[in-house]
């Protein structure tokens, strides 16, 4: 196999830049509050759809967890046009079990 040394420049140089970047990057997994303001990981959220089964199961409890585990925003999905509920939790239990 040939590879030209503007190829391997190129590919050392994105390695290198990637090895800095990784730190940063999974940073947000470590549960450190450092991550703050202006930053993109400050706002990472979670997508309740991916915790369906959880949600139906036990919804007050699964909130809970989201909430210490660190996200700031949640997106729901589910919403009982007939009681004004999720998953059987009014919208203000739903902000205050969240915690956020």
């Amino acid at each position: 196999m040939h590879t030209s040394r503007r190829a391997f420049i190129k590919q050392a140089g994105l390695g290198a830049v990637g090895a800095l970047l990784s730190n940063l990057l999974l940073s947000a997994c470590s549960g450190s509050k450092s991550i703050k303001g202006d930053n993109p990981l400050a706002n990472i959220g979670l997508q309740l759809f991916t915790l369906r089964d959880l949600l139906f199961s036990d919804a007050k409890t699964t909130l809970e967890t989201i909430s210490k585990i660190g996200y700031s925003h949640i997106e729901t999905f589910g919403l009982d046009l007939n009681s004004n509920s999720f998953w059987g939790l009014e919208l203000l239990d739903l902000k205050k079990n969240h915690g956020r």
